[in-house]
Parts: C-alpha cells; structure tokens; sequence
C-alpha cells in the first residue's frame, strides 16, 4: 500500500462524542412521537451544572436521562434528539421549552385516546424503585404515571394485575403499561394520602414523633382489607422466599457493596464489622450480639417457619397505605424482589412478613426516618453514639418497649388467629428485624453514626424480641428474663 501514512488514532472524547452525535440528528426522519432519549449539558461551571439540575428535575419524571458532558467552549449547549441541530448556545427559556415539549407528549400518550387534553397536577417525590411519579387529568379521570426501569415496573405491573385479575382490588386500578428504551411506566388510577402519621403520631417533648396507642385504630380498615386478602389466598406450601428473608438475608446484607460501603462511611471500616459482633445489653438485663442472634434463628428456623403462603404486597409501609377516589383502603408500591437476589415466585411469600414491615414502620422507623429527616437523629441515643466495648441499649429510643407497639402486636394476633399458625409473633420481629437491617443500605438516610446505630440497634432488639416470644418469654422487654430462664451474658 502507498500513499501518506495513516493519522495516529486516539479515542473520542465525551465531547467529541456528543457533537459527532448531532451531526447526525438532521438526517433523522420526524418523529410522530418522542421517544426516551438521552439529553446531554456541554458546559461547565456554574451555568452548565443548573442547566442539568433544572433539566434533571423537569425531565426525569418523565422517563428521559440527562447526561453532563464536561466541554471548555463558553455557553451551554444541549445535544437531544427533540431539537434537531448541530450543538449552540441554548438559553433558560429553550431548556424550558425543552421539558414543556416532553411532558406534553407524554401526558399525552399516557392519557391515550383521551377526548380533553391532559393536564398536568403535581409531581409527587419518588420512591427508591421509580424515577417519576406524575399525577395527571384526563377525559377518564385522574390518574398517575409511575416511571421506572424496566424490570422493577414490569415486576411491579404483573403483581398488581395478578392480584386484582383474582379479585383482590387492594391496589389503584391499573390503567396501562409502556416501555421505551429501557424506561417503562404504569398508569393508574390516582390515590390520595391516608394521612395516617398526623392521625397516629404525636410528638413528644423530646421532639421525637412516637405512635399514639389510642390511635392505631386508623389503621383499621386497611388491616382488615389486607388480612382478608392474605386469608383467601392461603394455599399448602412453604414461600419459596421465605428462607432468605428469614436467615440468609440477616447473614447475606451486612457483606453486601452497599451496605458495607455505607457503614464504612458512617463509622469507619473496622467499627462496622466489628458493630455485628459487639455485645448489646437490653433493657430487660440481657446481652445479646447480632451473629449469635442470627445463629439462633438459623437453629430454630424449621420450629417457626411459615408452612403456608398467600398473595403478598411484599413492602407495608404507613407511606404506601393510601385511600382511593371513594375513600376506601389501597397499597401501593408492591414488591416482589429483594436485593436482586430473592423473588417471591407469582407473588406468593409469607403474609406475617406484610404484617411485620408494617410493625416496625409504627415501632420504631416512622420515628427514626422523622428524626433523620429533621436532623435531630441524636435525640434516638440520648447517651450518644457507642464508642468501643459493649453497648447500653437499654436508652436508645428505637430499643425502649412501644406501647403502640404492644397494641398493635395484640391486633395483628386477632386478625390472623383464623391461620392455625403458631410461629405468627416469632417471625412477626423477625419480619420487622429484616425490614429494619434493610435501611442499612440507603445512604440518603443514615448519614450519621447515631442514624445508624438507631436502626441497627433496634434490630438487634427485634431479633432478641422474636427469641424471647419463641422461648415462651413474652416480647416486652420490661419481663424479667434473667430471672425466668432468658439469655443473661
């Protein structure tokens, strides 16, 4: 071969990339419809990072990714699909007229032959499986638009229309389901608040917000609801995710990316390993460490397993029960998955887990998520964070016996007396043990060292609660156990 030597190659920057990528834009045919397209912010510097936060929160929502591209040239440019072109200079008002764009599609398209234009309410806050919530008028009525990946929506989609094809309407009525690269979403009909943490919690003069027990009964018509769907869909057979929530996720989460990592952040690498092998003294005189905890429940799984499995939400949560058009009891926010390594199989999982995530969002996590929230997570610790050597729960907040908690412990007892279950209240803490140790995880939450240990202190004690109950001790901690055959250390 002849002819001048070929140009070094080199690999093609982000920048290089995104401006290659608009070249080509005009050679696109129209769209009908836009489509789920990443959207990326050339710039930086101050201009650049709130063109991407303002995009990030008008487009988001709606199923689109906006992406930063680091690039020197002054002004901000935009490469999107939706405004053909090669990159230039783009003010406030075309980014805003970016989003009005795309929201206008898609509440079009999710209201689909809708005879009135659609109307935009509000855009509710999302939950940790959604990236967009939107709530919408149509000519049918209002409804929601619950946005996502694809595989937690479609999971989602198929649990709630499994439950409410059997007759079993706990949840919104679902009114749709789209998939567009890798981004889906479930259109539903619109719920409102139950308001059920300004009815059932007062805050005291710690300023801590704690359930009251006169007050639970606001629960009621939602329990009533939920156990009798549990109780007509009970069939023969052990829940094949059953075992994993019950042990191995108590062994298999504190080793995990995420929750390690957090807690290494938090305390410090060594202090969070060390954390699952530290004594705990509870405030009925006992000593307990979550490893032997754990050990105990592995031991003794086959005497208090569940033996029977129905149709299962999978995420009770006070924030998740919600009230229809009418007024009447729905859930929302399914979950059949957990940590992407279990899956309750065709929905099927064990109704005291349900019943047990909703007791420890009542006792204690209502209260220590208010606490974070607020920035007062110290108050959960009055004596502070645990320094090395054994840790004195018997002041931490999340650990304190609950009356709410026995109220509530004695109503889910009544509901489920019809199951001839006998390890009902053993796994009812277990349940609220795991759900608990799940928090571990999100660093959005627990961002200090009293965070926590807040929550894994509590868990520790629903763990020691489930072993007192199996042990014939009775769950509150206020019963003497080192006089009456406990577990003294």
């Amino acid at each position: 071969m002849t002819g001048p030597a070929p140009h070094a190659a080199r690999w093609m920057t982000p920048s290089d990339l995104a401006a290659f990528a608009a070249l080509l834009v005009p050679a696109v045919p129209a769209r009908e419809t836009l489509g789920p397209a990443d959207v990326y912010v050339l710039g930086d510097g101050p201009d650049a990072d709130a063109c991407a936060t303002r995009l990030r929160e008008g487009l988001e929502p709606f199923g689109l990714r906006v992406v930063p591209v680091p690039d020197p040239r002054p002004g901000v440019r935009l490469v999107a699909t939706h405004r053909p072109g090669p990159p230039a200079t783009w003010s406030g008002a075309e980014a805003d007229e970016l989003v009005a764009d795309v929201r206008a599609e898609r509440l079009g398209h999710w209201a689909g032959l809708a005879t009135a234009p659609p109307r935009l309410r509000t855009l509710h806050r999302p939950g940790s499986d959604s990236t967009g919530v939107v709530e919408f008028d149509c000519a049918e009525g209002t409804f929601v638009a619950k946005t996502g990946p694809e595989d937690v929506m479609l999971a989602e989609e198929e649990h709630v229309r499994r439950a409410h094809d059997g007759g079993g309407r706990i949840f919104p009525t679902p009114r749709g389901y789209d998939v567009r690269a890798g981004s889906a979403t479930r259109v539903m009909d619109a719920v409102r608040e139950a308001g059920l943490v300004e009815t059932m919690f007062r805050r005291g003069q710690d300023g801590l917000l704690r359930a009251d027990p006169a007050r639970l009964e606001a629960l009621g018509d939602h329990l009533d609801v939920l156990t009798r769907w549990h109780g007509s869909t009970l069939a023969d057979g052990e829940p094949e995710v059953a075992p994993y929530l019950y042990v191995d996720r108590f062994r298999d989460l504190p080793e995990s990316e995420a929750c390690a990592s957090l807690g290494a952040r938090v305390l410090g690498r060594a202090a969070y390993a060390h954390a699952f092998e530290t004594p705990v003294l509870l405030p009925d005189g006992s000593r307990a460490d979550y490893r032997e905890l754990v050990s105990w429940a592995e031991d003794t799984y086959p005497k208090w397993r569940p033996v029977r499995s129905s149709l299962v939400h999978g995420d009770i949560f006070t924030s998740n029960l919600m009230r229809g058009q009418d007024g009447e009891p729905r859930f929302i926010d399914p979950r059949s998955a957990w940590d992407g390594v279990a899956e309750a199989p065709a929905g099927r999982g064990d109704p005291v887990f349900d019943l047990g995530t909703l007791l420890h969002a009542i006792s204690p996590m209502v209260t220590v998520l208010d606490a974070c929230e607020r920035g007062v997570a110290a108050a959960l610790l009055p004596a502070g964070a645990p320094g090395d050597g054994p840790v004195d729960a018997t002041a931490a907040v999340p650990v304190a016996d609950d009356p709410a908690r026995a109220v509530l412990l004695g109503r889910l007892e009544r509901l489920t007396a019809d199951w001839g279950d006998a390890g009902v209240l053993t796994r009812l803490h277990l349940a609220s043990a795991c759900s608990l140790l799940g928090w571990l995880k999100y660093a959005k939450v627990l961002r200090t060292p009293e965070a926590w240990w807040s929550v894994f202190l509590a868990a520790v004690a629903d763990l020691a609660r489930a072993r007192r109950v199996h042990d014939g001790l009775g769950a509150a901690f206020t019963h003497d156990s080192t006089r009456k055959g406990g577990h003294p250390r």
